[in-house]
């Protein structure tokens, strides 16, 4: 930085707000997960609250937002890909996860009390 001008090679500032927002829905949705967080799905109860309030899988949607934070600062069509086959893989996932966990009435109940999967406003 030469008399307070940015680099021109620098991120817009707005490019560096996605990546620490995914951080920290990430580490929010951790702490409310507990012990029952697991790799494999599994019915380890329905957590409802902090971000699980807002969301149904917001670790997911913490992904995004590191994946996009990421784009927003190394624009590339390779990373651009990277970014589709990454929510492609994060939404079948979910489909699957939904699909078992709807044998539970407790999962079905939540997940009509928490309309969005995702993206609040869009899915």
């Amino acid at each position: 930085m030469i008399d307070g001008a940015p680099r021109p090679d620098a991120p817009h500032p707005a490019a560096t707000r996605p990546a620490p927002a995914g951080l920290v829905v990430c580490a929010s949705a951790f702490v409310a997960l507990g012990r029952s967080f697991g790799f494999a799905a599994g019915d380890r109860g329905v957590k409802r609250h902090g971000p699980y309030a807002i969301v149904r899988h917001p670790i997911y949607a913490s992904y995004v937002l590191l994946v996009f934070g990421y784009l927003a600062q190394s624009l590339s069509i390779r990373n651009v890909l990277v970014l589709v086959l990454v929510c492609g893989c994060n939404v079948g996932r979910i489909r699957a996860e939904e699909r078992f966990l709807a044998q539970s009435p407790d999962y079905r109940g939540y997940r009509a009390a928490v309309r969005w999967s995702l993206v609040p406003g869009i899915w």
